[in-house]
C-alpha cells in the first residue's frame, strides 16, 4: 500500500471500484421504482420520529467529524515537509 492509496480521498478507482459502484446504484434505482407506488399512502403521525431523528443526525454528524479531524491529523503528521 502506497501513501496516496492510505486515505479514500487519494486512492485511484480501479476498474473493481467501479463495477461496485455501479451495482449500488443499480440497486437503489431499483428501490426506488419498487417504492415509488407506495409514495401515496399516509402514514401514522409519530410524535417521537423529530427527537430520534435529530439525535442521530447529532451522533453521526459527530462521529464524521471525529474521523475527518482523525485523518487531518495523520496527513499533517506524515507529511514529508514535516
Amino acid at each position: 500500500m502506497t501513501r496516496d492509496d492510505a486515505f479514500l480521498g487519494t486512492a485511484v478507482a480501479t476498474v473493481r471500484d467501479h463495477r461496485q459502484a455501479f451495482v449500488v446504484m443499480a440497486v437503489l434505482v431499483v428501490a426506488f421504482a419498487v417504492t415509488a407506488p407506495l409514495a401515496q399512502r399516509r402514514v401514522p403521525a409519530i410524535p417521537q420520529f423529530v427527537p430520534i431523528y435529530d439525535t442521530a443526525i447529532l451522533i453521526l454528524d459527530t462521529l464524521a467529524a471525529v474521523l475527518l479531524y482523525a485523518q487531518f491529523e495523520q496527513l499533517t503528521r506524515t507529511s514529508p515537509g514535516r
